[in-house]
């Protein structure tokens, strides 16, 4: 039998807080948890299409049935209803979902996809989902880094920023899952340049397809297989021609992400007769008010100021840049425009979220900097070695602290401030004087690429 190693361990106790953490606060018990807020556009495929069989949601004006529901749709330019998201978690929350169904009714759960049952399937769904991108992503570093140093980035990665938070906690929403995908899409990118074979453009196209589908903008992630192993313009060129003399399998790749995702263009047409149909009229990109200093170090949802152990994955990246040279093109690229594409969005602190949460889509590319810092600390010598150690350590304990911060209320949802921020710096609980230093955020000027703070 193979021995295990220690980042076997490592992924056994990562998995096994988690499920400690959800049993827990076994938040599927409350009705205003877990299929909340975004998640309910999420979800809405689901029980539109298996249980009322109406993706119309023309039902919900008049329904006399004896079921609970929770719709919120967005009125289309032709009067119709449209959910406002994309499927792609729809068809991930499936198989949960449908074992929830199956066992709602005997189980005495009202069927109507919003119980106590569904709400659990979404919970462990998402457990499920990032174990398994864990998993994969262990195997990438593992091909690059000890085990030693791969087994203690794992539960850092996962308990020292906000992503442990998500996955416990804000189960339904799309990062962890993003975070999972993205993980395998690395692995198999890594296998498909080591040996291009119809079996990985296949899987990497259905992958492609379902990042796309969780959220457009993950159509980013493609730039890590263009652009891996490129060192040199020589480099380039052997990229280029791999990519010529094996174009049918890169055309099987693009035809199955297509493929993939067809169904939504099908729903877009169904519903409001354009096969493509951009679902947030009202919402934008302003590319000429980008807040990339308030969404990495602003008191109101700074990144690095709730998750400052990610600082150590940049600097990793820096001390790593030659030995982690198959990646630095991709990094170089692929850091900044995320960036960019993700504070620029009107409301670039992602409404009531905690850390910079859309920034977790980012962080199977930031394990690899994280790693090579851990393997950096465990080969040096002297005393830059003890006090990165004890800055590693403290940083990755406080963001562990942040997160139970914001599950008990000393960080608020979107109103953070400078005076808030300090007021509980040293406190798990808030008290009244905290929520008179809140300030909230104008949604209405955000809207409009106005920001004050």
């Amino acid at each position: 039998m193979k021995k295990l190693s220690y980042t076997h361990y490592s992924l056994a106790l990562v998995g096994i807080l988690l499920l400690w953490v959800q049993l827990n606060i076994g938040y599927w018990r409350y009705q205003d948890k877990i299929i909340a807020w975004d998640v309910v556009h999420y979800y809405a495929y689901l029980p539109a299409a298996f249980i009322y069989d109406d993706l119309t949601l023309n039902f919900t004006d008049n329904y006399k049935g004896e079921h609970q529901f929770l719709f919120w749709p967005e009125k289309a330019p032709n009067g119709n209803k449209i959910i406002k998201t994309t499927m792609g978690l729809s068809i991930l929350y499936a198989p949960a979902f449908g074992i929830a169904h199956v066992l709602a009714e005997p189980l005495g759960y009202d069927a109507g996809g919003y119980s106590a049952p569904y709400r659990m399937a979404v919970q462990f769904a998402a457990l499920f989902y990032f174990m398994f991108g864990l998993y994969f992503l262990s195997k990438v570093l593992l091909q690059f880094f000890h085990d030693w140093a791969v087994a203690i980035s794992l539960p850092v990665l996962t308990f020292g920023t906000n992503l442990g938070y998500y996955v416990t906690h804000e189960s339904g929403l799309s990062h962890h899952f993003t975070f999972a995908l993205t993980s395998v899409f690395i692995y198999l990118s890594i296998l498909w340049h080591q040996k291009p074979n119809v079996r990985y453009s296949l899987l990497l196209g259905l992958l492609s397809g379902l990042l796309v589908l969780i959220r457009p903008t993950n159509i980013l992630v493609a730039l890590f297989f263009i652009l891996y192993n490129i060192r040199s313009f020589e480099s380039a060129r052997e990229k280029l021609y791999l990519f010529l003399k094996n174009w049918y399998l890169l055309a099987i790749l693009l035809v199955v992400a297509f493929m993939v995702f067809v169904p939504q263009m099908i729903y877009w047409k169904y519903i409001t007769g354009m096969w493509f149909y951009y679902s947030y009229p009202n919402e934008n990109f302003y590319f000429m008010n980008i807040q990339i200093m308030n969404g990495l170090i602003s008191y109101r949802k700074g990144w690095l100021l709730y998750n400052p152990v990610v600082v150590f994955a940049f600097l990793g990246m820096y001390l790593g840049r030659r030995y982690l040279q198959v990646f630095n093109l991709f990094q170089i690229v692929f850091i900044p425009l995320s960036l960019v594409v993700i504070f620029s969005w009107w409301c670039w602190w992602y409404g009531g979220s905690f850390g910079g949460r859309a920034m977790i889509d980012i962080y199977p590319f930031l394990a690899f900097g994280l790693v090579f810092f851990i393997n950096y600390l465990i080969n040096t010598h002297g005393v830059d070695k003890y006090i990165l150690t004890l800055l590693f350590v403290v940083f990755t304990f406080y963001g562990t602290l942040q997160s139970a911060k914001y599950h008990y209320g000393a960080i608020h949802y979107d109103s953070m401030t400078r005076e808030a921020y300090w007021h509980t710096f040293a406190k798990l609980r808030p008290d009244g004087k905290f929520y008179e230093l809140l300030k909230q955020p104008d949604y209405e000027k955000a809207l409009k690429g106005i920001d004050e703070y």
